[in-house]
């Protein structure tokens, strides 16, 4: 093991526990979604992650065999519409969380629609942990300039350490509290769950539209 790799996994590990997600409350949304208990409250969260993993690995395969190329003309180029597409994916899962929601109170869910109910919440967090992977930010910045400079091995290696270590953070407590007081309440108060879960969904929206109406002018400049 080279001395630069094995700085550069020391580096990732350490930037990827300092990293302080600002998507938690996407991932605490989708755990009151669909979970019933904490048994259930963790599955987005490693469907979230392993979506992130594979865009982020992915982008570091290319980064090391390309080079510059991708770190910075391609990445100039997605930028900001990799943020723009990230949140219409909020306001796309508030919106069918909202219509679902409305449904499921006039006709339980049961047979082929609980199936796509859970296709939909499966294939979700794969999708928005794989665009919030590829989103810029410092720490990713500075992953990608390691992974330019690294044999596409060492550079898979690092990504994985820098996302697994990224996983690590309040967001799994989060989860499980969440997980928990949805079972509660799914139980002792099921009236009260559905507007619960439309409340949460109008802020994803609010989140996502807001978000869209800062980037916006410069996307479009």
């Amino acid at each position: 093991m080279s001395d630069t790799f094995a700085t550069c996994c020391l580096t990732m590990l350490v930037t990827g526990l300092g990293c302080n997600p600002q998507i938690n409350y996407f991932l605490s949304s989708c755990v009151l979604f669909i979970s019933d208990g904490i048994r259930r409250a963790f599955r987005p969260l490693l469907l979230f992650y392993a979506g992130k993993m594979g865009a982020v690995l992915l982008l570091c395969l290319l980064t090391s065999m390309l080079g510059r190329i991708v770190l910075l003309d391609v990445l100039a180029a997605y930028a900001q519409w990799v943020s723009v597409l990230l949140n219409l994916s909020f306001i796309a899962v508030g919106i069918v969380t909202i219509i679902k929601t409305h449904c499921q109170t006039k006709k339980p869910c049961s047979g082929k629609c609980c199936q796509e109910r859970s296709r939909f919440y499966t294939l979700t967090p794969v999708a928005v942990g794989a665009l919030y992977g590829i989103t810029p930010c410092a720490p990713f910045l500075m992953l990608l300039g390691y992974a330019a400079a690294l044999h596409p091995v060492e550079s898979a290696v690092v990504s994985v350490i820098f996302t697994a270590a990224n996983a690590v953070s309040p967001i799994i407590l989060l989860a499980a509290m969440t997980g928990f007081l949805s079972g509660k309440l799914y139980r002792k108060l099921p009236s009260l769950a559905g507007t619960v879960k439309c409340l949460a969904s109008a802020v994803l929206i609010v989140i996502g539209v807001v978000r869209i109406a800062v980037l916006l002018p410069g996307v479009l400049a």
